[in-house]
């Protein structure tokens, strides 16, 4: 991996090579929401993910829903290796599901128990498109269990995060079956 400057980038985190992020971002089928809309990352863009925001959108941290305790301290590390040890790693809670996903996102206390028995998803908040990238080709290559990816925009930051859940799941269904009809 290769420090990219961030008078040039935007970019805080240690990103991938250009010519890597766009083929990851291509083979990773990555998407976000933008105005009820899926969008492919722009790698090149220090917007909001999506072209949700002018700028980066949400608190530097990756909220993970569905994840167990002992997966935490793996993707703390794969974080810190891209030079990412500013970025808060979140574990839901069951309490976190039934409130906003601005709140799960600064819940500071670890939960006791996780939250489990919901989709597997990790939200990436605070980033632009290179570093989002980044971060989900760095958690894929650990060989956890498979999970969904999503960004944290200002469309959703302030629902419920059980109805996002939902959402995304529905999502995923519908792009695995062929049917969102989502141009990439």
């Amino acid at each position: 991996m290769t420090s990219l400057p961030s008078a040039l980038t935007g970019c805080q985190l240690h990103c991938l090579p250009r010519a890597r992020r766009r083929a990851d971002a291509g083979r990773l089928g990555v998407a976000v929401r933008a105005d009820g809309k899926m969008q492919r990352i722009n790698t090149e863009s220090d917007e909001g993910l999506g072209g949700t925001s002018d700028n980066r959108f949400g608190p530097d941290a990756v909220l993970l829903v569905g994840f167990r305790k002992d997966e935490v301290p793996r993707v703390r590390q794969a974080l810190d290796e891209l030079g990412a040890d500013f970025v808060a790693v979140v574990l839901a809670s069951p309490a976190s599901l039934k409130g906003t996903l601005r709140a799960a996102l600064a819940s500071q206390e670890p939960p006791a128990p996780p939250a489990v028995g919901v989709p597997r998803v990790l939200f990436v908040s605070g980033m632009c498109g290179s570093e989002a990238v980044s971060v989900i080709t760095a958690v894929e290559e650990l060989g956890l269990p498979p999970c969904s990816f999503a960004a944290v925009v200002p469309r959703s930051i302030d629902r419920q995060l059980v109805e996002v859940l939902e959402e995304i799941s529905s999502d995923a269904e519908a792009t695995a079956k062929g049917l969102a009809g989502v141009a990439f």
